[in-house]
């Protein structure tokens, strides 16, 4: 019985379902935070460590090595249809950058949109995060500029959960206001 899984009720139950179990079989094991990571790591002469996670249909994989990764991929080929889309560049709308150091997660583009998206507010850049000295009131011209306010302040906190949490202070301190 082979059935579509978009647009059913149950589609990323049973997906979710359906991945669990094959990444199962192939030795890895749930993360204790998250039911959406999974991680397998060998104790053979090769230490081979894998971390996958999935959100809804991408996954991404992590390794200390490739053959981690290549084995990983030729596992998930042969149970379903993916398709490889090499090394990770941009994930959940967050850019990721490799450094000699490590990487870097960046959300620069996003936040441009944000301010495009919102420019009639007049939405200024700041150097500060926050002005003590300014005062805050409620705003209560027009609906749909609430509307539109709560919309710009929804956006951003987005961003703060993953790679600006230095602006999490201003952007509760706003949405008092909305």
């Amino acid at each position: 019985m082979i059935k579509s899984l978009y647009g059913l009720k149950q589609a990323p139950k049973q997906w979710h379902e359906k991945f669990d179990k094959a990444i199962l079989l192939n030795d890895f094991h749930y993360n204790g935070v998250d039911k959406c990571m999974y991680s397998k790591f060998t104790k053979s002469k090769i230490k081979i460590g894998v971390i996958t996670c999935l959100y809804v249909d991408d996954i991404l994989l992590f390794s200390i090595n490739m053959i981690g990764i290549i084995e990983t991929k030729r596992y998930l080929t042969f149970i379903f249809k993916i398709k490889d889309l090499g090394e990770v560049d941009t994930i959940l709308g967050i850019k990721v950058k490799k450094h000699s150091s490590g990487y870097a997660l960046n959300q620069s583009h996003y936040i441009e949109k944000i301010l495009n998206k919102f420019k009639h507010l007049n939405i200024k850049k700041a150097n500060t995060l926050f002005d003590f000295s300014m005062k805050l009131n409620d705003y209560c011209d027009k609906a749909v500029a609430q509307l539109e306010n709560a919309s710009a302040i929804g956006s951003l906190m987005y961003v703060i959960h993953f790679t600006r949490p230095n602006i999490a202070f201003v952007i509760c301190k706003l949405s008092r206001y909305t």
